[in-house]
């Protein structure tokens, strides 16, 4: 069983973060590329094809690896004292996995008639989700 070094995980933090932000840029320029926002990045019966699929899996692989402990190093650096705020949260966190539920399904059905774009909605609805959940 291999043991994490938590200290190494909290010094390179930004590094692994920069890695993942790259590896995403990678994952859409092989979409880009390949022409395809959605599904599969080519044709799969074809040498390029693979290599596309194999640059997306590898990208997408690498990225959520750096992603995630660059996120667990940051937090690690910046959250790692006692705080009553964090205590809250991470207390509460199951019943506010349950109860977000609700706000999630429930309020785009708000925005249904209101023509601001996808992102801008997409936002209200974390906000407002956040906002019910936590309070």
């Amino acid at each position: 069983m291999a043991k994490l070094d938590l200290e190494k995980v909290s010094t390179h933090s930004r590094t692994m973060i920069l890695l993942g932000l790259a590896c995403t840029l990678v994952c859409i320029g092989v979409r880009y590329a390949s022409g395809a926002t959605i599904g599969p990045p080519g044709d799969p019966e074809t040498l390029q094809g693979y290599a596309l699929w194999g640059l997306l899996f590898a990208a997408s692989s690498v990225g959520l690896f750096a992603y995630t402990r660059g996120f667990m190093g940051l937090f690690m650096q910046y959250a790692s004292g006692e705080s009553y705020f964090w205590r809250y949260i991470s207390d509460s966190s199951y019943w506010v996995y349950i109860w977000h539920l609700w706000p999630c399904i429930g309020l785009p059905a708000l925005w249904v008639g209101w023509d601001a774009p996808m992102l801008v909605r997409y936002g209200a609805n974390m906000v407002l989700s956040t906002l019910i959940c936590l309070v």
